[in-house]
């Protein structure tokens, strides 16, 4: 549904979610393991997709913003295709005035 404000229910939800993550990573350096696995990939979009297409607003988990960086910077070419991918999405954004 476009437009649609999410119910109290459904941000509770999505809250718990990311504290989960947020204190996961409290034990290690990644999620699965002690180095970059598929698992921190598949993450870092799901969370690249929060901040882009909800706004979802990291500045309270520290370790997340620190994994983010951590994988962005493992993975070569992942911080050039993620600005590339940022700047599309605000571009489709703005024209469908979502």
């Amino acid at each position: 549904m476009r437009n649609s404000q999410p119910s109290e229910k459904q941000v509770q939800r999505l809250q718990k979610a990311v504290d989960v993550l947020e204190s996961f990573l409290y034990e290690r350096s990644y999620t699965a393991a002690d180095q970059l696995t598929v698992a921190d990939i598949c993450l870092l979009v799901t969370v690249n997709a929060l901040t882009l297409w909800l706004g979802y607003e990291l500045a309270p988990y520290p370790r997340i913003r620190d994994w983010l960086g951590r994988v962005v910077a493992e993975i070569p070419g992942c911080a050039e295709f993620q600005r590339e991918v940022e700047d599309a999405t605000r571009a489709y954004v703005v024209n469908r005035k979502i």
